[in-house]
């Protein structure tokens, strides 16, 4: 475990990290006795994976600040995307110093993320972050993007081995099908859907995708009615940009929407920390110049307001979509797929 560590922090994680880790979680002055430093440093370990997720993503934040309180945010989301890395490499039954190496050589460029950070930065700053505005982003965007750190320090000490809570921890997604939007070109777009709710990660098994199927709306009914469990619908536009949607197992309603490019951000219904709402799956029409067109629309579930929230409409036959995150509507889509996940998967 030492030497792979080593391998860890020379090939994964960033410059000095270790360092400043330890200066981040380890909070003691010279004037400390021995006891103290038991306590600071059981305290500061708490933080990282036993306390709130603000905590978690405080200790973040200290591993990439300036002296003056402020950190890049890419390097903030780079640290994140390192540390699911590394959590994961640290408890692999396959980790020699080739595969890890091949990380490194392979991290994609988290472009989402970035501008989803970027576009919170303080003009005042330079473009830099402070704490608060990092924890704001870390506990409404992506709300689980703090179980990377989590998972990294439970998985050092522990070595995966305790009983952890599931709902706490990040995992890998493993596409056992072919994608044609979670490609090789983009493969941050798994880790930040992974980012944005618990127990995300796992074997996801494809449903669906239009590259596949002559008559779309038939083979997607059929995919939402003998799927059990949750599922993935995930779009990608002609114009690059990819939303989707965390549905339950006969599509009633929607757990929460989301955008992964341009920009990343999770989007929940506005009473749903309130009263548990979500978003409600309606047999819509969107009017078109060329008419009326029939779809699926995800909407929160009251008619006077449900355009003015969060939605998302796709049509029966898969060609155009609407979301209340794009800036021009309708969108055209290039592909449709469903992903299928959860404990009831079948291999």
């Amino acid at each position: 475990l030492e030497i792979r560590t080593a391998m860890i922090e020379k090939y994964i994680l960033p410059q000095e990290f270790g360092e400043r880790l330890k200066k981040a979680i380890f909070q003691v002055s010279d004037s400390d006795n021995e006891e103290r430093a038991i306590e600071s440093l059981i305290e500061g370990v708490a933080n990282s994976c036993r306390r709130e997720p603000k905590d978690a993503l405080a200790v973040l934040f200290d591993c990439c600040s300036t002296d003056e309180g402020t950190a890049d945010p890419g390097a903030l989301v780079d640290l994140c995307y390192s540390l699911s890395i590394a959590a994961d490499l640290l408890v692999s039954k396959h980790a020699d110093e080739k595969r890890i190496k091949s990380f490194a050589k392979d991290a994609p460029r988290l472009d989402g993320l970035k501008t989803s950070l970027s576009e919170i930065a303080t003009d005042n700053e330079g473009g830099l972050l402070t704490k608060i505005n990092f924890i704001d982003w870390g506990t409404t965007t992506v709300p689980f993007i703090h179980s990377c750190l989590r998972t990294f320090i439970h998985n050092l000490i522990f070595h995966g081995k305790s009983t952890k809570s599931k709902e706490q921890t990040y995992v890998h997604p493993e596409l056992l099908d072919s994608s044609d939007i979670f490609t090789y070109a983009n493969a941050s777009l798994l880790f930040t859907i992974v980012c944005m709710a618990p127990n995300m990660g796992g074997k996801w098994r494809r449903l669906f995708t239009t590259k596949m199927e002559e008559t779309p709306a038939n083979c997607l009914q059929g995919a939402v009615s003998y799927h059990v469990g949750p599922s993935v619908f995930v779009i990608e536009t002609t114009s690059g940009a990819v939303i989707g949607g965390c549905v339950e197992s006969m599509w009633k309603v929607c757990y929460f929407l989301f955008q992964l490019e341009p920009s990343a951000s999770i989007y929940q219904s506005a009473r749903f920390k309130s009263n548990g709402n979500f978003f409600i799956n309606h047999n819509e029409k969107y009017v078109s110049e060329s008419g009326e067109v029939g779809g699926f629309g995800f909407y929160e579930d009251d008619d006077s307001t449900k355009w003015n929230t969060s939605h998302v409409f796709f049509s029966r036959s898969l060609d155009v979509c609407i979301a209340s995150f794009f800036d021009v509507n309708p969108a055209s889509i290039k592909v449709f797929e469903i992903w299928g996940f959860g404990d009831d998967l079948y291999d």
